[in-house]
């Protein structure tokens, strides 16, 4: 499961929009790490009272794998993968001058 709280999220990408914060770098600023944290330790519990396994996909950050770790601490089985953009690129990368997602392309 791809795990995120889409309730807040949604809400904080409409007040972006509504405030013209469009570029691609808002994307992220959009996605609080809290709200993927509280999603996967949803996740895990929805998971722990269905007594069944856990797979989280798309694990983007710290706040998030201590949840899964503290699942599996206490023997829950609960499990994720990341993505690569996610070992090796930060925000700083997004925010730099020309991060407009067309780089080296032809936008028009």
């Amino acid at each position: 499961m791809h795990a995120e709280n889409g309730v807040v999220i949604n809400e904080i990408v409409q007040r972006a929009l509504q405030e013209g914060r469009t570029a691609p770098k808002f994307h992220a600023l959009t996605r609080p790490t809290k709200a993927e944290a509280e999603g996967v330790n949803r996740a895990i519990a929805l998971a722990e009272m269905a007594e069944t396994a856990v797979y989280i996909v798309h694990l983007s950050c710290y706040d998030a794998l201590k949840k899964v770790k503290e699942a599996r601490d206490e023997g829950i089985p609960a499990f994720a993968e990341t993505c690569p953009q996610y070992l090796f690129l930060d925000y700083s990368y997004n925010a730099r001058e020309g991060a407009d997602g067309f780089e080296g392309q032809s936008t028009s």
